[in-house]
């Protein structure tokens, strides 16, 4: 990428990488709010790029699941806890208006007041439409959607070179994170399994099923929210892609929330496209239906 004027963001082990034009202070980073969704078919690299984002951000905000949200609701023995295991027990979905009651006492707590980082959730129009009243309600930005796009022979690809630890559950890909030695886990030794899930059959039948439920959901939002992001090309790169989106939505709140403070930091530039996009902006349009991941099943709930 040299002399593309683009800016790298550098890795090292365990690296937090601060937001460089930011006002960087405590007291202008605690009114900085951002909410994240992040989209992204099963193998796209989602659950990475989504804990490098959370480490790089300047304010820490939380990463919530719709399965996180349901089984601490469990665990605490709430009222809603309560009514959803019953539902899951009897092996009914849980409905839209359970999910989102759900989502509603999780992000009122303490830890989203900067925001937060949503996985799985929305998954349906209604859904959508429901977390952008809350958020107006709560006086919160609308949020950025993310979306890894990756061809689905490539995710097919990925998955089908998955091995899982018999024993531990460790995972493994014979293609980019192999054991030392051949089927044998590195830390306890046992035979290295591929799971039923990992057939090609069933892999297609979860892309098309989540193409078929995120295409409606993502075009929910308008275009300068949303941003495509090809999910094909090394983590380096997509997370480069990544910083460049969020560092724009960030200096725009840090205007807004403190302008004294924001006026001294350096203007930053439109997110740049992945080279062969429109230039000025990323791809905002839809994908085809190639890429996907159960949306419905209580099994991806939890």
């Amino acid at each position: 990428m040299a002399g593309s004027g683009r800016k790298l963001v550098h890795f090292g082990p365990r690296q937090v990488l601060p937001c460089p034009q930011l006002p960087y202070n405590q007291d202008v980073n605690r009114g900085i709010r951002l909410v994240i969704l992040l989209f992204g078919p099963p193998g796209c690299g989602k659950g990475t790029q989504g804990q490098l984002i959370l480490d790089w951000l300047p304010a820490r905000i939380p990463a919530i699941s719709t399965g996180e949200m349901l089984r601490a609701e469990i665990a605490a023995g709430s009222p809603l806890g309560v009514q959803t295991k019953s539902i899951i027990e009897a092996g009914v979905l849980v409905s839209d208006d359970l999910v989102n009651q759900v989502l509603r006492a999780r992000i009122s707590r303490p830890d989203c007041e900067n925001g937060f980082l949503l996985d799985g959730y929305p998954r349906t129009v209604e859904q959508a439409e429901y977390l952008d009243h809350v958020l107006a309600e709560r006086g919160m930005p609308p949020p950025v959607v993310l979306h890894l796009d990756v061809a689905a022979d490539v995710l097919v690809g990925r998955m089908m070179s998955r091995r899982h630890c018999s024993k531990c559950n460790r995972m493994y890909n014979v293609l980019t994170m192999k054991p030392k030695t051949e089927g044998i886990c590195d830390d306890d030794g046992a035979p290295l399994i591929t799971r039923g899930d990992d057939r090609e059959d069933v892999i297609r039948d979860r892309l098309q099923t989540y193409a078929d439920v995120t295409r409606p959901v993502l075009s929910h939002y308008p275009h300068d929210r949303y941003f495509q992001i090809p999910g094909e090309r090394s983590t380096h790169y997509v997370f480069e892609e990544i910083t460049e989106i969020l560092e724009r939505f960030l200096a725009e709140e840090a205007a807004i929330e403190h302008p004294a403070s924001a006026s001294t930091a350096m203007s930053l530039p439109p997110a740049t496209s992945a080279p062969g996009a429109t230039a000025g902006s990323h791809t905002t349009s839809v994908p085809p239906a190639a890429s996907v991941l159960s949306a419905t099943s209580v099994t991806d709930q939890l």
